[in-house]
């Protein structure tokens, strides 16, 4: 039960960090959406650097996982609005934004991921 609990704070807390960005980047259907760029490429960048951290340092910190990992990060990106986003680009005639928008956004989160977590787990 303390895992739901903690899985819920983490993602009432990452949701509302979206929503604040959505709030300072709002997007208009046409141009780049940078609210939820940013919010997938940071919650990618937390997450590698959580993962290195609890898979060879803190392993014993499941509550961090739960909290950070699943309900943060899982909060704080958005699979749904980064498609649905392609998909009114798409439907308003920026075919190219679309595209662009989708490889950046695979490219840089996965990179950041990788980033973090490379650098957290080489942390003495």
């Amino acid at each position: 039960m303390l895992n739901v609990v903690l899985i819920a704070l983490g993602g009432a807390i990452g949701s509302v960090c979206r929503y604040a960005l959505s709030q300072l980047f709002p997007w208009q259907g046409n141009g780049f959406p940078t609210a939820t760029f940013l919010s997938n490429i940071f919650a990618s960048l937390i997450l590698g650097i959580l993962l290195g951290l609890l898979m060879n340092k803190f392993s014993e910190m499941q509550g961090l996982k739960y909290f950070a990992i699943i309900g943060f990060c899982g909060g704080f990106s958005t699979f749904s609005t980064f498609a649905f986003e392609s998909f009114k680009l798409n439907q308003n005639g920026a075919i190219m934004m679309a595209i662009l928008y989708a490889i950046f956004s695979f490219i840089v989160s996965v990179g950041l991921l990788y980033g973090g977590y490379s650098l957290s787990s080489n942390l003495n």
